[in-house]
């Protein structure tokens, strides 16, 4: 089956999920940029990454920024965002479908998510999670909230806010989201 491409902000998605994880971030006020540019891997295979997170910063992280790769089903034979995250300078994060808002917390990270920065590295699950004090959203391992990259100061970095009421209007928001006949994904708000 084809996915149908979706036009958003002026972007031409592939398919109607990566929009709809653009309306999240927007939602959320993630900045992100669509398939900012191609690769050709040392194997000699081309990539082109979905999502860019440019002002994202991962806990154990050396650079700002990440990318963001949507995967609705995970199979054996398409490697290659993995081959990619093995040579990329900067984090891959894996994500599957948005969450449903009337899931049980727990449930909100149910193994979709995963982060491979080398060969052997490969850790999960990363979780959309919003900082309780300044209201930032990040996605940190296991949804641990206090350790994004913000101004406030955590006293544990076991904080987790991965079901915050924010985090769940905006997966609502963008499970909503229609594209057809030009509408635009409404009340985006920061």
């Amino acid at each position: 089956m084809k996915a149908i491409e979706t036009e958003y902000k002026g972007f031409k998605f592939r398919s109607r999920l990566e929009a709809r994880w653009a309306v999240f971030l927007d939602c959320v006020g993630i900045k992100w940029t669509y398939e900012p540019e191609g690769y050709v891997l040392n194997s000699g295979v081309h990539y082109l990454p979905d999502f860019f997170l440019p002002e994202t910063k991962l806990w154990n992280g050396e650079n700002i920024g990440c990318f963001l790769e949507i995967k609705p089903e995970i199979n054996d034979t398409d490697n290659k965002w993995e081959l990619f995250s093995r040579e990329s300078e900067y984090p891959v994060i894996l994500i599957g479908n948005i969450p449903y808002p009337y899931l049980d917390p727990a449930d909100y990270y149910s193994g979709d998510f995963y982060w491979y920065k080398s060969k052997n590295a490969c850790d999960g699950p990363y979780v959309f999670c919003e900082c309780t004090k300044c209201g930032k959203v990040g996605i940190q391992f296991d949804g641990r909230s206090a350790r994004i990259d913000c101004v406030c100061n955590a006293d544990s970095d076991k904080e987790y806010n991965y079901d915050s009421e924010k985090l769940i209007n905006a997966y609502k928001k963008a499970r909503q989201a229609r594209f057809e006949h030009g509408e635009t994904p409404y009340n985006i708000t920061l």
